[in-house]
């Protein structure tokens, strides 16, 4: 499996992950895809991230991300495997927009 590399800008890829950013409106984090096996989608921001599975997302409703904490704390994250294999779009918000999120896809 290829190592996340954090890279700035939106939906840049490089060695099989990417950065993107959550927004104070529903973005498309990860486009559908049939052929997806897996994703890791990590909140690396200061304010919690909302994804939803298919649909809009709205703050405050669907799957939470926790923001980046320290040594003790970890980041929030949402993996999609095997046991939840969604293969359609996944979209974020957040409160203030802007926040960095960093996805792997396989």
């Amino acid at each position: 499996m290829s190592t996340p590399i954090v890279v700035t800008g939106t939906n840049t890829a490089k060695d099989g992950g990417f950065s993107t950013d959550a927004d104070s409106t529903s973005t498309e984090i990860l486009a559908a895809n049939n052929h997806r096996k897996s994703a890791l989608i990590v909140n690396y921001s200061a304010e919690i991230i909302w994804l939803a599975l298919g649909q809009t997302a709205v703050a405050g409703q669907g799957i939470p991300l926790q923001p980046r904490g320290d040594a003790n704390t970890p980041s929030g994250s949402y993996e999609i495997g095997s046991a939840n294999l969604f293969t359609g779009a996944v979209n974020a918000i957040c409160a203030s927009g802007g926040m960095a999120l960093v996805c792997v896809e396989v």
